[in-house]
């Protein structure tokens, strides 16, 4: 598992399974990103805090990936961490 700290910006591949502070369930549909606020969430061990599109998600942190702004590949920012 990577090392997450509030702050850092993450990946989000498509289809993958959130929860809304509401206690609903969903997946995303296609792939996003997200900023992290906490990685210790008081329901769910393993899970992070991600603000995604103005909201706050609970998502399980081996699906997230860091985004590394000084990794390259083919001039793009590499996701496959």
């Amino acid at each position: 598992m990577i090392s997450l700290t509030p702050g850092d910006l993450v990946w989000i591949p498509a289809n993958t399974l959130i929860e809304y502070q509401s206690f609903v369930m969903g997946r995303t549909k296609v792939p996003t990103y997200g900023l992290v606020l906490d990685t210790k969430d008081s329901l769910w061990e393993g899970h992070a805090t991600v603000l995604r599109n103005n909201e706050k998600v609970s998502i399980d942190m081996k699906h997230l990936r860091k985004i590394d702004s000084t990794e390259e590949i083919n001039g793009s920012v590499n996701r496959s961490c």
